[in-house]
């Protein structure tokens, strides 16, 4: 339901962030839990999470939107693989955002209820979600993003300790990789 509140918003905002930024985003969010306040747990513990959440984001997300051109929210990539038997591999998948920045670059963001994988987990590819998301976005695979060179891959926690997670790549041997070099390999 977070995941859910969040991109909406951010889509039906575009670029213009409202001055009551917060109000809207809880009155959303009051809407999309509402059919599940019969559930304790979602009312005991979701509820005063999506409040803190929505109270961080809404900072986060209008100071963000300063280095931004446009944003991608839900859009849905994919590459055909060709195997070496004949046959292909289809690798698809749904960004949950991509941020244009300035110079045109590219800012894959992930939003995470629970603990986002670590910078060495992404980069040797025991988590590849972002490297793969990277190497599809890079090329312009994405609906409704441009091609361009990934410079950051960010988790963005959201849940009862809501923050941002810019990545650093490492390799097994803790060295650094950079997120095109992460993306080949993975692919």
């Amino acid at each position: 339901i977070v995941h859910e509140v969040l991109a909406a918003f951010v889509r039906d905002t575009g670029r213009d962030w409202p001055a009551d930024a917060l109000e809207q985003l809880i009155a959303r969010g009051k809407a999309a839990f509402a059919p599940y306040a019969h559930i304790e747990r979602v009312t005991a513990f979701w509820w005063p999470v999506f409040e803190k959440v929505a109270a961080w984001f809404c900072g986060w997300e209008a100071k963000r939107r300063e280095s931004l051109r446009q944003t991608a929210v839900e859009q849905g990539g994919a590459l055909l693989i060709p195997l070496s038997d004949g046959t292909s591999f289809r690798l698809r998948g749904r960004a949950d955002r991509i941020d244009v920045l300035h110079d045109g670059s590219l800012a894959i963001v992930d939003y995470k209820t629970g603990q986002p994988p670590s910078g060495q987990q992404v980069g040797t590819g025991l988590e590849p979600q972002l490297t793969l998301t990277a190497y599809l976005a890079a090329r312009g695979l994405f609906e409704g993003a441009p091609a361009g060179p990934v410079e950051q891959l960010t988790y963005v926690k959201v849940g009862s300790a809501p923050a941002e997670v810019k990545l650093d790549l490492k390799r097994t041997d803790r060295s650094p990789v950079s997120i095109e070099e992460a993306a080949e390999e993975h692919i």
